[in-house]
């Protein structure tokens, strides 16, 4: 069994990974951070095009769901920041939460997420989904064309695939 922690944001039955909900939710990340973001965007000159974009790899792709999560929530109840759009790109994502909770982010970001995987890398297996984990879509899975050998030298083009939009595509990743 994987620790989980159970969440309510408006939706019942949403469930997450606890040790990356404590490594945003427990220590001074989450405060740092969202202080960080309003500060600059107090300091912006206030236009249509303010956009904000949260990123990570790995570990850190897990935590920065969490960041779009909250900065999303938080800016929506502000009133000029309430129609900032809050974009996720994360790289090597592990399984943040369950179904549920894919599905509130992709709804509280306006399906703003797009999810980078390389063919060979273990860490978007994980935690497995047979334990109820789930990926937030959208994922674009990099992978070498598969190709006769030409010479030593010469290595197969990449790929990259647009996944379908479920999050647990069979045929990526």
């Amino acid at each position: 069994d994987w620790p989980v922690v159970n969440i309510t944001n408006g939706t019942a039955g949403m469930r997450v990974h606890s040790g990356f909900f404590h490594a945003w939710n427990a220590t001074q990340l989450k405060p740092n951070v969202t202080q960080s973001v309003v500060k600059m965007l107090n300091a912006s000159v206030p236009t249509d095009s303010r956009e904000l974009h949260i990123t990570g790899h790995s570990l850190g792709a897990a935590i920065a769901t969490f960041c779009a999560v909250d900065l999303a929530t938080m800016l929506a109840s502000i009133p000029g920041f309430e129609h900032v759009p809050v974009y996720l790109w994360t790289y090597g994502s592990p399984r943040v939460g369950n179904a549920k909770f894919a599905l509130f982010v992709e709804k509280l970001l306006s399906h703003r997420s797009m999810r980078m995987t390389h063919h060979k890398d273990i860490v978007p297996s994980l935690p497995p989904e047979y334990l109820g984990f789930h990926h937030v879509s959208r994922e674009v899975w990099q992978h070498p064309m598969q190709l006769p050998p030409i010479s030593p030298t010469i290595t197969s083009p990449t790929i990259y695939e647009i996944c379908d939009g479920s999050g647990e595509d069979l045929a990526c990743h």
